[in-house]
């Protein structure tokens, strides 16, 4: 499906007015023509470095999707800088903000397994960001089918 469109700024006031130091017009996000609706601005590093989480799913034959992607800003732009999708129904994504010595926070990405086969496991996966490549990588707990 189509995705939507939708825009992001950061900007920070200075004599009276905002001034944007970040920016994107038209990042695709979401479906069938609609931009998702789920999203947390957070705090991403030390020294006022914030962005969002976007949250979005899908679901086809059965099977359902999730994903969390990172929107923060690099240069003068604003872009995805790492996604994580999992089949699993309960899925959550921190940012540690208690990570000391790094220019980004790491996430902290907790799993709820359910059913006969997972009995009820839990995982929490520490993902650290990667400076080189300016982006969170994805673990392989996230690389499995659905």
């Amino acid at each position: 499906a189509t995705p939507g469109l939708l825009g992001a700024f950061i900007g920070v006031e200075n004599d009276g007015s905002i001034h944007t130091i970040a920016s994107a017009r038209a990042l695709p996000f979401g479906g069938w023509g609609r931009a998702p609706d789920t999203f947390a601005f957070q705090q991403f590093g030390p020294d006022a470095y914030f962005g969002w989480i976007i949250a979005s799913g899908y679901t086809a034959q059965g099977h359902t999707s999730i994903s969390k992607t990172m929107l923060l800003p690099y240069g003068k732009t604003v872009s995805e800088r790492g996604s994580l999708t999992t089949c699993d129904e309960d899925f959550t994504l921190a940012v540690d903000t208690t990570a000391t010595g790094v220019k980004v926070y790491p996430l902290v990405a907790t799993i709820k397994r359910e059913g006969k086969s997972s009995k009820g496991r839990t995982t929490t996966i520490r993902i650290p960001f990667d400076v080189q490549g300016f982006r969170y990588r994805s673990p392989k707990a996230f690389s499995g089918g659905c």
